[in-house]
């Protein structure tokens, strides 16, 4: 079970509402894994993410990706752990996937998640570096107000006309 939500994580078509709606027609991940394109389509899938079901599905995506994270010091909680936290599984766009590295913490605990993306800009991977270490050492100072003036630091030299950080500088935004 846990490989299927790992096939279906891998499939870069696929994203959380698309997800959702094909867990409502194949409420086992595994069904969705197995169906034919034609009946993926039925249920709304694009043919890009039914053929990206299939390629998942042929390629062994789920464990390239187990090797990969272990590779990165880290590991995956799908929906099928135990350990999938209980607050995030029942939103409608909840991934089918978490790459952690550490421990999730327990339910208790407040807890703040950083969502990325394999095509990071420099910008980003700063930003996305300033707020993880500032949510260590001062999570308390969080705030609006904090995130606002961050976001206003960013190096015009980082961005570029072809990438939407480039297109957002180029309207005077900084």
């Amino acid at each position: 079970l846990a490989d299927a939500w790992l096939t279906l994580a891998c499939v870069p078509a696929l994203g959380p509402r698309a997800l959702a709606a094909l867990c409502e027609a194949f409420p086992d991940p595994r069904d969705a894994c197995a169906a034919p394109a034609g009946a993926l389509r039925a249920a709304g899938c694009s043919e890009g993410v039914a053929g990206g079901i299939a390629r998942a599905v042929r390629d062994g995506a789920a464990a390239v990706e187990r090797a990969w994270t272990t590779e990165a010091g880290a590991h995956v909680v799908t929906r099928a752990d135990a350990a999938y936290p209980a607050a995030l599984a029942p939103l409608p766009d909840a991934p089918a996937a978490l790459f952690v590295r550490g421990t999730l913490p327990s339910p208790e605990d407040a807890t703040i998640a950083m969502v990325g993306t394999r095509r990071c800009t420099e910008w980003g991977r700063a930003f996305a570096g300033t707020l993880a270490r500032d949510c260590a050492v001062a999570p308390e100072r969080l705030s609006p107000r904090y995130f606002a003036s961050q976001t206003r630091k960013r190096p015009s030299s980082v961005a570029s006309s072809n990438s939407p950080a480039g297109e957002l500088a180029e309207s005077g935004w900084r």
